[in-house]
This record gives C-alpha cells, sequence and structure tokens, in this order.
C-alpha cells in the first residue's frame, strides 16, 4: 500500500512532462495502476520469501528480488 503514492507521483510527473492534461480517462488509468502497483508488489515480497526460505541471505534476497533476477 505503501508504494501507490509513488505511481501516482510517477502518473503526474509523466502528464506534466508531456504537457497533458489529467482527464477522467487518467483518472481510470490511476485506479487500475494502484491494482497493479500492488499486485507488483506482492509478488516482489513472495519473491523475497522464496528465496530466504532457500537460505539465501536477508540483503541477497531483497537484491534479487528488486533487481527482477528469476
Amino acid at each position: 500500500m505503501v508504494a501507490i503514492p509513488f505511481g501516482f507521483v510517477g502518473a503526474a510527473f509523466g502528464h506534466l512532462l508531456l504537457s497533458k492534461p489529467i482527464s477522467i480517462l487518467s483518472m481510470c488509468g490511476l485506479v487500475a495502476l494502484s491494482g497493479v502497483v500492488v499486485n507488483d508488489s506482492l509478488i516482489m515480497v513472495d519473491y523475497i520469501n522464496r528465496k530466504r526460505r532457500e537460505g539465501l541471505g536477508l540483503l541477497k534476497s531483497v537484491e534479487e528480488g528488486v533487481t527482477g533476477v528469476l
């Protein structure tokens, strides 16, 4: 849930960067983005927990989880 504001800030920055107004369609996209961000965060945490159960250290597990090494 902590990752949701980062998604909103990124989307707002993208709109500003491209000089696009925030429309109703953009708002619907932001709601969908929230679901994607939460889902990706859960998948990353699950991956880190699996690596920890396999005996990998905490920092190495987090590094692999964040970089997407599968």
